[in-house]
């Protein structure tokens, strides 16, 4: 997970909407976040294991899923932060982002490969305290290291 945030930390602030990266947080957004309740915008950041069952030959090789889901307070802007974060706002062949991008920062292994497995998935995300809606968008990769 660390190689993860710091490649996110490390994305150009320009390419996300009001020129700020969102914070992130691990798994779920607590619901209070320096000390006031949280509203968007934000990213959550999932790692979810493979399912597939080791053998020998492959046991040094980890699949895991890894899931941003961004939370703002229109369509368009939670829409505009995954595509910052998938492509730091250069062009899709320079692999900046985590679309096919490495991840400097990974000491446990060798990362083999990280790409998209689904188009981004916008929905509603519930209403705030003004009864406002607030949105999300969901992205997901497969990364692939060989364990050292």
């Amino acid at each position: 997970m660390g190689a993860i945030q710091t490649k996110y930390d490390g994305l150009t602030a320009a390419a996300f909407p009001s020129s700020t990266i969102p914070p992130r947080f691990e798994d779920r957004a607590p619901e209070l976040w320096n000390g006031v309740q949280l509203y968007p915008p934000y990213v959550v950041i999932q790692l979810i294991a493979g399912q597939e069952l080791l053998t020998f030959e492959s046991d040094d090789i980890e699949e895991t899923r890894l899931i941003m889901t961004a939370y703002a307070a229109t369509q368009d802007a939670a829409d505009l932060t995954i595509k910052a974060i998938r492509f730091n706002g250069v062009a899709k062949s320079l692999l900046a982002g985590f679309d096919c991008g490495g991840l400097p920062a990974l000491t446990e292994g060798v990362l083999l490969s990280i790409f998209p497995t689904r188009s981004p998935v916008p929905a509603a995300a519930g209403k705030g305290k003004d009864g406002a809606l607030y949105y999300k968008t969901a992205m997901e990769w497969n990364v692939s290291v060989q364990r050292t």
